[in-house]
């Protein structure tokens, strides 16, 4: 989390590992990557998972947009065109794979992306890794390609 704080600008804006709960009505995080806005002042697709049932949205429609972009990741993955065009839509800029591999849970759930994947998508720039934990950055021009495509 340090790393994030000292070497992302602070508009930077994770995606995480999650899954759905509530039949559907909620989210939440399935490793560390859903601690990143208390952790590191930037910004995550992931709140802790009360806020999306308890409290006010201070940006209406928020969380029904986190709860269907969730939905979305898990059935097509966001190396795809689609899947990173709604991570280009959500103002996405970094992707997060905690050190256990988004499989927090019970039981552990299929994560929504591996950093495997990313590895051989080259929309993915790997920018820090130690142990199992890995963050990627978009490339430069990642979303302007999905015009030309």
């Amino acid at each position: 989390m340090e790393w994030i704080r000292t070497h992302t600008p602070p508009n930077t804006r994770f995606l995480v590992n999650g899954f759905s709960i509530y039949d559907g009505q909620s989210v939440v995080g399935s490793d560390a990557g859903w601690w990143i806005p208390l952790l590191t002042e930037r910004a995550n697709t992931m709140p802790p998972q009360y806020a999306l049932i308890n409290e006010r949205e201070t940006e209406p429609g928020y969380g029904r947009r986190i709860v269907e972009l969730q939905a979305a990741l898990r059935r097509t993955p966001l190396t795809t065109p689609e899947g990173l065009g709604w991570l280009c839509d959500e103002g996405i800029t970094h992707v997060y794979v905690g050190q256990v591999e988004g499989r927090v849970g019970v039981p552990p759930p299929e994560p929504l992306f591996t950093a495997e994947e990313m590895l051989a998508t080259p929309a993915f720039e790997p920018v820090y890794h130690w142990d199992k934990v890995w963050i990627f950055a978009l490339t430069n021009g990642a979303c302007g390609s999905l015009l030309r495509e």
